[in-house]
Parts: C-alpha cells; sequence; structure tokens
C-alpha cells in the first residue's frame, strides 16, 4: 500500500467536500499520517523481527478498517446503520465477545443501548442502564479517557463488577464517543477472557471513535434541519387550521342546533305518551340531547377560542373530569373487549382549567390507546393522577398496545405524524397546543412490560389553594 499516495488522493477529494464530510476525511488522513509513523519506527528496528511483521500486518489491517468505514461513512446511511458499522469494524480488528453501543439520556444519569452483539436481541432500544458512582461508564464519562480493565478479578476499581462477572467478563475497554462536554454516549468493548490491548489497540479504537462521534454530529445536524423545517411545515398547517376551524365552527353550528330542535320536539312528543311506553328511547333520546350539548358547547368554545385566543378557565375536579370522559368510551370499550381501569389520587386539589379543552386532550389521548389495542391480545388502559414534587399535576393514560417507536423516552411530539392508516396527524399536535396553553408538558413513554404511556402535566400555578377535590 502506498500510504503518501493514498493521503494526496484524499486531500484533492476533501477540497470538494462539506464541511462534515471533510472532517471525516480529514480524520482519515491523521489516522494514516500516524500509522505511518508507528510503522516507520518498526522498521528501524533490528530484534524480534517475527513479532515486529505481525503487528505491522495488524497495524495495516486496522488502518484498512479505518479507511473503509470512513468511506462508508461518507454515504448517506441512518444512524442505525452507523452505529452497526461501526460494531461490525471493531470485530474485524479486535478480539471482542461482546461490544455495545450507549446513548446518553437527557437526564444525564442512565443509558440506552442503541447498537450490540453477544447481548439479548431484546435489549437493544429498551435496556436502560444507570450510570452508577465509580463505575467504567462514570469514569469514561467524567474523565473522557478510554477506561481499560485488563483483568476484572485482579481489577477492584470499580462498582460495575457485578454486571461484568453476570455475563462471565474478565476484560475490556470503555470510551466515550463525542466530546466531554456533550458526549453522545460510551463505546464498550468486552471480552470473556484476559487481553493484553496494546497501546496500537487503543489508538485504533479511539481513532475508530473519532469517526463515529464525527458522522454521528453530522446526522443528528441534519436531524435538526429536518425537524425545523418540519417545525415550518406545522406552523403552516396549524395556521390552516385555525381558519378552517372558524369556518367549520360556523358552518356546523347550525345543523347541530337543527338537530337539537328536531330532538326536543321528539322528546316532547314522546312525552304526551305514558312514560313507561317507551323507556329506552327516551332514555336514548335525552342522551342523545346530552351529546348535541356537549357538541354545541365545543364548537361555541372552538369559535371563542379562536377569535379571542383566551382561555375558558374554571375550577374543576379533574378526577371528576377524566371520569366522565372514560364514560363516553364504555360502549366501545365493551364492545372491544377493552378493560379500562382508574389509579386517581384523592389528594387532587382543584385546578384552574379550560374545561373543554382539556377533556379534549383527554378524549384524544384515550381514543389513540384505544384505537393502538385493536390487533393486540392483552386489552387494558389505566388513567392514572399524581401530584408531582413540584406540585404540578400529572396525568397518565397507559395502554397495552404496540407501544411507541419514535424516540421512546422524552419524545416531544416535535413533528405533525399519525400513526394511523388514514389519520391527518393533528390529534397529537391539538394536545400539545392545549397543554401548553394552559404552560404544561406532554410526552409519552414505554410502558413497563410494553405498550405506551402517554403524559401530561398542569402546572401549580393552576392549582386552587386550600381546594380539596370532592
Amino acid at each position: 500500500m502506498n500510504f503518501q499516495q493514498n493521503i494526496d488522493e484524499l486531500e484533492r477529494i476533501a477540497a470538494k467536500l462539506s464541511h462534515s464530510d471533510k472532517e471525516i476525511l480529514s480524520q482519515i488522513i491523521s489516522d494514516i499520517n500516524k500509522y505511518m509513523q508507528v510503522l516507520g519506527k518498526m522498521d528501524n528496528r533490528e530484534n524480534d523481527q517475527q513479532s515486529t511483521k505481525k503487528e505491522k500486518e495488524n497495524l495495516t489491517k486496522q488502518l484498512k478498517i479505518l479507511n473503509q468505514m470512513g468511506e462508508e461513512l461518507l454515504r448517506n446511511i441512518s444512524l442505525e446503520q452507523v452505529l452497526e458499522l461501526a460494531i461490525q469494524k471493531i470485530l474485524e480488528a479486535i478480539h471482542a465477545d461482546y461490544v455495545k453501543i450507549l446513548e446518553l439520556l437527557p437526564d444525564k444519569e442512565r443509558m440506552i443501548m442503541r447498537a450490540g452483539i453477544g447481548w439479548p436481541y431484546a435489549m437493544l432500544g429498551r435496556e436502560i442502564i444507570s450510570i452508577k458512582k465509580d463505575s467504567t461508564l462514570d469514569k469514561a464519562l467524567k474523565t473522557g479517557q478510554p477506561v481499560l480493565v485488563t483483568n476484572l478479578e485482579k481489577d477492584k476499581r470499580f462498582s460495575d463488577a457485578l454486571l461484568w462477572t453476570s455475563y462471565g467478563l474478565i476484560s475490556g475497554i470503555t470510551i466515550i464517543i463525542g466530546n466531554i462536554e456533550s458526549p453522545f454516549g460510551i463505546l464498550c468493548i468486552y471480552s470473556s477472557d484476559e487481553q493484553g490491548y496494546n497501546e496500537n489497540d487503543i489508538n485504533f479504537i479511539q481513532s475508530l471513535v473519532i469517526l463515529l462521534g464525527i458522522a454521528i454530529e453530522r446526522r443528528q445536524t441534519g436531524e435538526k434541519i429536518h425537524d425545523q423545517h418540519n417545525e415550518l411545515l406545522k406552523a403552516s398547517r396549524i395556521s390552516s387550521l385555525g381558519e378552517l376551524g372558524t369556518t367549520l365552527a360556523h358552518e356546523l353550528n347550525q345543523p347541530v342546533t337543527a338537530l337539537m330542535n328536531y330532538l326536543s320536539v321528539c322528546n316532547r312528543t314522546l312525552k304526551k305518551h305514558r312514560d313507561d311506553e317507551f323507556p329506552d328511547i327516551m332514555v336514548l333520546i335525552e342522551k342523545s340531547v346530552e351529546e348535541a350539548n356537549r357538541v354545541a358547547s365545543i364548537i361555541k368554545h372552538l369559535r371563542d377560542y379562536l377569535e379571542t385566543g383566551e382561555l375558558n378557565k374554571t375550577p374543576e375536579d379533574l378526577n371528576h373530569l377524566i371520569r366522565s370522559i372514560v364514560d363516553l368510551f364504555l360502549p366501545v370499550a365493551a364492545q372491544k373487549d377493552i378493560k379500562i381501569n382508574f389509579d386517581l389520587a384523592d389528594s387532587i386539589p382543584q385546578i384552574l382549567i379550560d374545561k373543554i379543552q382539556i377533556q379534549q386532550v383527554i378524549y384524544n389521548l384515550l381514543n389513540n390507546s384505544i384505537q393502538a389495542l385493536d390487533k393486540t391480545i392483552k386489552r387494558e388502559i389505566t388513567i392514572s393522577t399524581r401530584q408531582n414534587s413540584d406540585n404540578s399535576i400529572e396525568i397518565f393514560i397507559r395502554d397495552t398496545g404496540p407501544g411507541v417507536v419514535h424516540n421512546i423516552f422524552d419524545f416531544q411530539l416535535k413533528h405533525i405524524f399519525s400513526a394511523k392508516e388514514h389519520g391527518l396527524g393533528l390529534g397529537l399536535t391539538i394536545c400539545k397546543s392545549i397543554v401548553e396553553a394552559h404552560g404544561g408538558r406532554i410526552w409519552t413513554t414505554v410502558s413497563p412490560g410494553g405498550g405506551a404511556t402517554f403524559h401530561f402535566t398542569l402546572p401549580e400555578k393552576l392549582i386552587i389553594k386550600d381546594s380539596h377535590a370532592d
């Protein structure tokens, strides 16, 4: 291999590339220069020629692997493919039984396994690891330096030794991905026997991690641009929705009013007969009148809100509000064999909210959960309330459906999307707008045992002091 020709060619290519691509090629050039210096020193050795020859072969192999990885990273591949590629290249260059790439979660105290080999498949994307004090993960994050364990049975420095021994691991390398101020996560390489990782192995892993960090940052920047585009698109659609809503509210008001009048006439006509002559029909008509009144109230409320932009806040018993919405779904739940459970805190105080709008949030989220259970065997929904340590009120709607697949933890509903085949994708966006208009936040998590949990909060400032819901 003519390394100097390789460098010259790469420099010519780099001059034509974008900034992020130049970073990748610059790192490859730096690695080639570094390996050339090491190989040059080996050529000057006179003793132990067999050992030197083997070491040169390993170095040349590692350099080729880094070169190949750099070329792959210049392609437009996904983040998942980038992580899998890194693991593949590690296994080509270094002996390892277990490899994993962990992403640091926003709380900076936990990590999630994004890619790996040797581990149970079910752990990928779901296994959450707490960062224990004085663990290999903790040290790598704090120092930014590779953490090398040659023999865990002799090395008693780290608090995560039990995790290692449970998998029969003896040696390993733990190294940060990205910069120490804002790392992406950690690369962990483990072996079930004692490995004497030399300086060249460490240099190879560091070079690979630098390439990986550049590639991840490149894709995250692309995602941010995509997010900004989606935000502009969302703003445009929400604006159109507002105009459409004003028109619909005006147009729907007349037929709903007519419907209420027809139902009232039917009710008065039937009451001229004996009350027990048409008992079932009387009950159905009364319920229809109630629902028609509710629709009329929503329409009026929508028109007022679109015209003024102000919330119509009234003191409400949140638990009672939740039960009233659930009542609307009981016939559907019974038909679909869905069990709806309540876990409502008794100590929830009264809260100043826009009743109609919060009802709409609960309705949308509950409807979303019910539709998510269409193709599942276990069909349960649990609705919970609690008061958090910051005194905010939190509402959970947990289901046993297939779960969420986008940004599982601390998902912020950034995009307009729909999980339904013919959905417009506006339901969750509307929920987000309503909750944020009240000063709260909304997100999703994975339910224990599978399924999704939708959370939203209402802040302490909305609580009516010295009140307690009956």
